[in-house]
């Protein structure tokens, strides 16, 4: 795991596992609290094994967690495209504003894509969109917000979960996996 990684027993591109779909996969430690709290070297370190094998992949996709730790600032702030996921869930917005205005007063982070997850209809997702765009013109004003679009709630995304498989593999033909290859198209 990238745990091994960073203990320097591994070499990053000896951890990266291949996943369907022609993905491949730097697991994490699951409940290894030291990664939750990495120090500036370690960052560095991570982020330069990343930039070393870069030009063998189409695009580099670092899943940060949610809220505003000093971890997901570091990564957010390397990476060239921002996309905040928020949900209909009070907890997930507020998250969304804090990660969209601490990018963007402390690391003058100007633009993000918005994509709302399990929506229960388009209507729904347009109105989550809205609101967090509305509180974030009125409080901070510069930060741009582009709708990058929706991917709706459906009931397969939990079972493929518990079967630890993606839900494009086990549920190819559920609105979500359907969604999740449009969304592939239009950021491709």
């Amino acid at each position: 795991s990238i745990q091994d990684v960073l203990k320097g027993e591994k070499r990053l591109e000896e951890v990266i596992v291949s996943a369907p779909g022609g993905f491949k996969l730097l697991p994490a430690a699951s409940g290894i609290q030291e990664l939750t709290e990495l120090d500036t070297s370690q960052r560095l370190f991570l982020l330069n094994e990343l930039d070393a094998i870069q030009d063998r992949f189409d695009v580099l996709l670092i899943d940060t967690a949610a809220g505003i730790s000093s971890n997901v600032m570091y990564f957010n702030f390397a990476a060239m495209e921002k996309i905040v996921v928020v949900t209909n869930e009070p907890t997930s917005l507020t998250d969304a504003y804090a990660l969209i205005k601490v990018l963007s007063h402390k690391y003058d982070q100007k633009k993000f894509k918005v994509l709302v997850n399990s929506a229960r209809s388009e209507a729904e997702a347009g109105r989550i969109y809205r609101n967090l765009g509305l509180v974030v013109d009125q409080f901070l004003g510069s930060p741009s917000l582009d709708y990058l679009g929706w991917i709706p709630y459906d009931r397969n995304v939990p079972s493929a979960i518990r079967q630890q498989q993606a839900v494009l593999q086990r549920y190819p033909d559920t609105p979500a996996s359907k969604s999740l290859v449009e969304l592939a198209r239009k950021l491709m």
